[in-house]
């Protein structure tokens, strides 16, 4: 029901997924018969409606997506449970108390284009337990390395599969950053202005089919990064577009790639 003037809607009893996006008119839902919702998306919805749901009601909800709304933090509070989060362009500053509680019980995580305490107040890592995120998803958040080092602990998080840090303010790739990652498929880097990254950074990520590190300012990239490795890598897609590279190692044969994309660098010679 996106892009409508609706005023007035009722869910009814057997929908599992609702979708009301772009309906700034709508300031009324009836959740009279809510047992079996599972997924709610609510993007560009207005900030009386979503301020009026009782999100903590709903006894199977499991995904709740929120973008470009204004909540409160009594919101947060009733949501910060949910499995699957994304919860993007939200005009609020997320506490460390929340991302806690999202670092350690969110499968799904998608916090982009937010501002968080941490940038403020260091976020005490210690207090993260064995996080089960799989997917975390944090775009245009302007991170810097002293958010990683400090507040963002990736070693908490060894389920993680897709990680996206694209569009952030990182300048470098640090060897022990992803060292516990190792069931990482999907790792998203791009658009930072990273320049330098250590020698086996990607060592232990043996299970990493796409990598993408485009418009940043690199100017080498080669198999050290990877740790040399001795045995077939599942590595698919490689994209280094807009950078500054001038070499560029031919990866062996212990590498799967079908695509490697070096548009737009300043390579002469391979």
């Amino acid at each position: 029901l996106s892009y409508n003037k609706l005023s007035y809607v009722r869910i009814g009893e057997n929908l599992k997924f609702v979708s009301l996006n772009n309906n700034k008119f709508l300031n009324n839902i009836d959740f009279s018969s809510y047992n079996n919702l599972e997924m709610l998306q609510l993007d560009e919805t207005s900030s009386k409606l979503i301020n009026a749901i009782r999100f903590d009601i709903f006894p199977n909800l499991s995904y709740l997506g929120l973008n470009f709304v204004s909540i409160s933090y009594e919101k947060l509070r009733e949501i910060q449970f949910i499995k699957y989060l994304y919860l993007q362009n939200i005009n609020l500053v997320i506490s460390n108390e929340f991302m806690l509680n999202f670092f350690n019980y969110s499968l799904e995580l998608n916090l982009s284009f937010n501002n968080f305490e941490f940038k403020l107040k260091r976020l005490d890592i210690n207090l993260i337990d064995q996080s089960p995120i799989y997917i975390l998803i944090l775009i245009g958040c302007n991170l810097t390395n002293y958010d990683l080092e400090n507040s963002l602990d990736f070693s908490k998080m060894i389920d993680l599969d897709f990680l996206d840090l694209s569009q952030n303010n990182l300048v470098e790739i640090k060897a022990y950053y992803f060292k516990h990652n190792t069931l990482i498929t999907n790792l998203f880097l791009g658009d930072n202005r990273i320049y330098s990254i250590e020698t086996n950074s990607f060592k232990n990520l043996r299970q990493l089919q796409y990598l993408n590190l485009s418009f940043n300012q690199l100017e080498y990239f080669g198999q050290d990064l990877f740790g040399y490795a001795s045995t077939e890598l599942n590595l698919i897609l490689l994209d280094l577009r807009h950078n500054q590279l001038k070499k560029f190692e031919i990866l062996n044969s212990y590498f799967k790639l079908l695509t490697i994309l070096l548009n737009f660098n300043q390579i002469k010679d391979l």
